[in-house]
């Protein structure tokens, strides 16, 4: 399965994301909590990750999967899901590097 275990990421790392329907700017923040923009989120917002589901609902947690749906928990435990993901790069701490993870986003929009 590709994808990307946010539980290994330092706090700092930047993950960036197309979805087939939004791009997504991700930073990590600590152990499950990201601050992303994006898609539903226009402003900065502190979100509780849960994972990365396919549409049989068989997943896994503090995951980031390919062609797979994210599911975050908002503010006030509000749940919110993308559609799935195209494209993937990591950005380290104080972009000490970068690293492409995977890019099938031809179809991504940046709405």
């Amino acid at each position: 399965m590709i994808g990307i275990d946010v539980s290994q990421l330092k706090t700092g790392t930047t993950i960036l994301l197309a979805t087939t329907s939004f791009a997504y700017e991700i930073v990590v923040e600590k152990k499950g909590c990201l601050i992303i923009v994006g898609g539903d989120f226009r402003e900065p917002t502190l979100v509780r990750l849960i994972g990365s589901f396919n549409d049989d609902k068989t997943g896994k947690l503090d995951w980031i999967g390919k062609d797979m749906r994210i599911m975050f928990i908002a503010p006030k435990g509000k749940s919110v899901q993308t559609t799935p993901v195209v494209s993937a790069k990591l950005i380290g701490p104080n972009k000490e590097w970068e690293l492409e993870v995977w890019d099938e986003s031809a179809s991504a929009t940046n709405e």
